[in-house]
């Protein structure tokens, strides 16, 4: 007997590659049986060891551990082919290539969130742009006039009906005419349209990657060929460069911070700053604790450890009189940098900065937004790009 965890080598198209998949392998009686942990490491080792445990306790039958955990082998070699008197079967998937639908597929997708990580914001997210990029495409197919605009429920069922073999090259074709005519008619922006067709087309290739279709090739969910539709182009030159604002409206707003008293109140004053010298979002600014600044660095900055885009942390390096600044003002408060109630710390005081920033001369839809702009276009200046990014 052995157990270990690894992850397993594949070989698709004539080209050998690592699975992003972790399992943890037991050789049982002869036969190597394989539990599916998920992509993350850690999280793989931690359940690994609880499975391990399983295994190893005298008083837990096998075959429990196996009904709890359902390990997923693929070949028979690895201890997971078929009986040798279903040998000449073949293998069947939940509903099959040929008559699975959109709905079944997006299904199967929120069943495996878990193992993919995905947050379930993000995967309707995904879902919700999928959905009307075949919208806008059946719409141009058929010569009605759809703009981009949000979907019904009755709508969202109808498409959940569509077969998975609609996913060809043939359904991005009409989608990109379908963007094309809708901006035409809406008289908006062609550069805009395009770019949010952009969108909708990465979001909706999310739904397909790499990751995904090898957990729907262990599980048995047979998919038809997508190759056409995974990699299905995007708009060209639809890059918008970023033009700083008027230099007189930048010497306004740093004057005013200049003296606290000018601005409304303190949490305003705080969300300014945060959004001028460390670049975060506004669910990042009213999610950051009192503890988050960190003096262990060669530089002080800030742990943004909470809400965060990626579900990752990470440290932001501030300005010496910035850092001075949110340091005082962790000591005076006790949970927040930004204190009450989550809607106003996370949403309110960020519309009432809005306002006040308009108000100063900001003529923006989101000011907050342009602020955080002005201080990636900052650090791309004096730094590089790619340390821009980062933020």
């Amino acid at each position: 007997q052995y157990l270990k965890v690894r992850r397993l080598k594949q070989a698709k198209r004539g080209r050998a590659y690592w699975s992003r998949q972790w399992y943890g392998i037991y050789k049982h009686r002869g036969r190597k049986i394989r539990f599916a942990l998920g992509t993350n490491a850690e999280k793989a080792l931690a359940a690994w060891r609880k499975i391990k445990a399983m295994i190893e306790d005298p008083n837990i039958p096998f075959q429990m551990v196996l009904e709890k955990y359902q390990p997923k082998p693929q070949s028979a070699n690895q201890g997971g082919g078929p009986k040798p008197v279903e040998r000449g079967k073949t293998k069947q998937s939940r509903r099959g290539a040929i008559d699975a639908t959109l709905g079944d597929y997006l299904d199967f997708v929120w069943s495996e969130a878990t193992a993919l990580e995905m947050r379930e914001k993000t995967l309707q997210h995904y879902e919700n742009s999928f959905l009307r990029l075949v919208a806008i495409a059946k719409a141009a197919k058929s010569g009605a006039l759809n703009p981009m605009a949000v979907l019904s429920k009755e709508e969202k069922m109808l498409l959940r009906d569509l077969p998975l073999t609609i996913l060809d090259r043939s359904l991005v074709k009409y989608f990109k005419e379908g963007v094309v005519e809708s901006a035409d008619e809406a008289g908006t922006s062609m550069v805009s349209a395009m770019r949010t067709a952009n969108t909708y087309l990465r979001e909706s290739k999310a739904l397909f990657s790499v990751e995904i279709r090898e957990i729907c090739e262990d599980e048995g969910f047979e998919l038809p060929d997508l190759r056409s539709f995974v990699d299905a182009r995007f708009f060209k030159k639809v890059k918008v460069r970023y033009m700083l604002p008027d230099h007189r409206i930048i010497l306004k707003t740093f004057k005013t911070l200049g003296d606290p008293a000018k601005v409304p109140s303190r949490e305003i004053y705080t969300a300014i700053l945060l959004a001028l010298f460390s670049g975060v979002r506004k669910r990042e600014a009213g999610h950051l604790p009192v503890n988050c600044p960190n003096r262990s660095h060669k530089i002080s900055g800030i742990d943004v450890i909470d809400a965060t885009k990626n579900g990752k942390p990470r440290f932001v390096p501030m300005e010496p009189a910035v850092f001075e600044w949110v340091c005082q003002l962790a000591k005076s408060n006790e949970f927040y940098l930004i204190e009450g109630a989550k809607t106003f710390r996370t949403m309110d005081i960020f519309n009432e900065t809005n306002k006040w920033l308009r108000a100063l001369g900001w003529k923006v839809n989101k000011p907050y937004h342009e602020l955080r702009k002005l201080f990636g276009s900052m650090i791309a200046v004096t730094q590089s790009m790619e340390k821009a990014r980062q933020y």
